[in-house]
């Protein structure tokens, strides 16, 4: 029997993970070897509120199907031991952290941002450390790694309005992508720094910094229709109707260099899709309505319900898509109330 006294950060964001696997799923949580143990030790030393308190955060639902989820396994130990011991970190550990880091992403789109926020959060410290550590050869990839992170992070607290540490964090993404040399993670920097203005109504620097990341020609196809279609965005949210149009343009052009080269998309736009930039089309199209530009309301709605429709089931019931499907009901809205009355 192994007596825990105290288990490492890694250890109880790996729990944090599995129990949300667990929710999302609606399976049970299934801990293996020394984990186990450390668990049953752990609760027969809680007092009886303390139990009742753990048993309300994570229920047993007898009727949920009892099969194990299939995850990676992933070496908490030896994460542990990287994370105590920065310089010590290796390609096992960063593949590792790989592994970790999509499931967080997935989790991301199923749970909503603020579920998994405090436990990346607290990962991005662990890979802050590791950067600041790392030298000599294993450096260019840990920064790739820790860039990825923070790309993440920085979306989490971005999308739950904690604006002052996504800045922080775009800015730190940014150091890391540049000393890398990495096109698709500074162009994507600039873009989340673009998405950021965007969701705080800064307009200009939403366009500049779209454009700006639509500068690197180096940067895969598929990053590029991203800073193309938010720069469109911006265009259609102060009026510009050529613009607009010519950038969305840019974006078709180059998803479809994208779905050929598809080896190239990074895994941060695992999502990437053309009927995604269907969506955004037809957002473009909403902004130029709502900027008194009437023509482009059909245009709006029937652009997001094609968009939608082509998506996959998983993409569609993400709780991020929720925005389109309200985006949607509004430009329907709108369509009715605006629409002429008919006169007899």
């Amino acid at each position: 029997m192994i007596v825990v006294t105290k288990w490492t950060g890694v250890e109880v964001r790996a729990l944090r993970l599995e129990a949300l696997r667990w929710e999302a799923r609606r399976a049970t949580i299934t801990l293996r070897g020394q984990y186990a143990e450390a668990m049953d030790t752990l609760l027969r030393g809680l007092n009886p509120e303390q139990r009742n308190r753990f048993e309300a955060a994570i229920p047993v639902d007898a009727s949920a199907d009892p099969t194990p989820i299939d995850a990676e396994i992933v070496d908490t130990e030896r994460l542990a031991y990287i994370a105590a011991h920065p310089r010590r970190a290796d390609r096992k550990a960063l593949d590792e952290l790989a592994v970790v880091l999509a499931d967080w992403r997935k989790l991301d789109d199923s749970m909503g941002s603020e579920a998994v926020l405090p436990a990346v959060n607290e990962t991005v410290r662990v890979v802050e450390r590791l950067v600041r550590e790392a030298q000599g050869s294993i450096r260019p990839a840990v920064l790739n790694a820790g860039a990825q992170w923070l790309q993440l992070a920085g979306w989490l607290n971005t999308t739950t309005k904690r604006h002052a540490v996504a800045r922080i964090m775009h800015d730190r993404m940014l150091e890391w992508s540049v000393e890398l040399d990495d096109p698709d993670l500074i162009s994507t920097t600039l873009g989340a720094k673009g998405h950021r203005a965007w969701t705080e109504d800064e307009f200009g620097p939403m366009i500049g910094l779209s454009e700006a990341a639509g500068r690197y020609e180096r940067a895969s196809p598929a990053v590029l229709a991203v800073a193309a279609q938010q720069e469109a965005r911006g265009h259609a949210l102060v009026g510009e109707a050529e613009e607009a149009e010519r950038m969305l343009d840019d974006a078709d052009d180059y998803a479809v260099r994208a779905a050929e080269d598809s080896d190239r998309i990074p895994p941060w736009l695992y999502f990437h899709s053309t009927d995604l930039l269907v969506l955004q089309r037809g957002l473009a199209y909403k902004y130029l309505a709502e900027s008194g530009r009437a023509r482009y309301r059909r245009k709006a709605v029937d652009v997001l319900t094609t968009g939608l429709a082509g998506l996959d089931r998983e993409t569609r019931d993400s709780e991020w898509m929720r925005w389109y499907v309200d985006q949607l009901d509004e430009c329907r809205a709108t369509a009715t109330t605006s629409r002429p009355s008919r006169i007899s």
